[in-house]
């Protein structure tokens, strides 16, 4: 059995603190950006779950159907300095 730690509340509220502190400083622009991102994240990351119900001897063709249709929604940021070229 592994013991309880005693101040696993007080750190949870800490990091939330700290996480809504992070978001609220963010630009808009950058706030949205980042949003945009962790949903790429998050439909990247789902597409081993949307595979799940795909017969096996279909799950190549469909594998590549969803990460082509989560690449289409990735947002793409605009320069921050024009006349510097795409980093990345």
């Amino acid at each position: 059995m592994i013991p309880a730690h005693r101040g696993w509340r007080r750190q949870r509220t800490a990091r939330r603190g700290a996480r809504r502190q992070v978001w609220a400083e963010l630009a808009p622009a950058d706030a949205e950006f980042l949003r945009a991102e962790l949903g790429y994240f998050g439909a990247v990351t789902g597409v081993s779950g949307a595979l799940y119900p795909v017969p096996k001897d279909q799950r190549r063709a469909a594998a590549g159907e969803l990460v082509r249709k989560a690449r289409a929604t990735r947002p793409r940021r605009g320069r921050s300095r024009p006349g510097r070229a795409w980093l990345g």
